[in-house]
C-alpha cells in the first residue's frame, strides 16, 4: 500500500517582537494540488496594535500588480527569465483596511502590502502559479484562480451530518 501525503503542516513560533510586546504562532499548511498555503496567525499582544500587515516582495518591481480591496486577492504578475509568474494574497476582504503596491528603485524593496485589522487569530492565503506548469498562460488565468479561490473563503464548505 502507497502512502500519499495529503496535507503537510507545521508551526513557527516567534519571540516577542516591537514596541507592542507581539508573541506569534504561525501555522502554514499546504494541501496536495493546491497553489495556496494557508496562513494562520494567533498573535498575543502586550499593548494594543494599530493593524496587521501582510505581503510579497515584488523582486525587480518589473511586473503589474492589482489590488482588489472589495473581493479580498491581491496579485502580481511579472516575467521572471523566460517564464511569467503569479504571485497573489486571499483574504477575507472585511478584516482590509488598505492596501498599498509600494515600489522602490532598490531590488527586492517593493512590495505588495495588506493592512489589516487587528485580529487575535489573523488567516491568509499566499500562493502562486508558474507559465511554465502549464496551468496558467496569462495574467487573467492568473486572477481567475485568485478569484476563485477568494469565493472558497467566503463560502466555506458545510457539512450536516442526521
Amino acid at each position: 500500500m502507497r502512502k500519499v501525503t495529503l496535507r503537510t503542516v507545521f508551526e513557527l513560533t516567534y519571540a516577542p517582537w516591537s514596541e507592542f510586546g507581539v508573541k506569534e504562532i504561525k501555522r502554514i499548511s499546504l494541501d496536495i494540488g493546491s497553489n495556496f498555503s494557508k496562513v494562520e496567525s494567533t498573535f498575543e499582544i502586550e499593548k494594543q496594535v494599530p493593524n496587521y500587515t501582510i505581503g510579497i516582495t515584488l523582486h525587480k518591481n518589473e511586473g503589474e500588480a492589482k489590488l482588489n480591496d472589495k473581493e479580498g486577492y491581491y496579485l502580481h504578475w511579472e516575467k521572471i527569465d523566460d517564464a511569467f509568474v503569479g504571485e497573489g494574497i486571499v483574504v477575507n476582504p472585511a478584516i482590509v483596511k488598505k492596501s498599498i503596491a509600494f515600489k522602490s528603485e532598490i531590488p527586492d524593496q517593493s512590495n505588495l502590502l495588506v493592512v489589516t485589522k487587528p485580529e487575535q487569530k489573523l488567516t491568509y492565503y499566499a500562493g502562486f502559479a508558474w507559465q511554465k506548469s502549464g496551468q496558467i498562460q496569462n495574467r487573467k488565468d492568473w486572477e481567475n484562480i485568485l478569484q476563485k479561490q477568494s469565493q472558497i473563503i467566503a463560502n466555506p464548505l458545510q457539512v450536516k451530518v442526521k
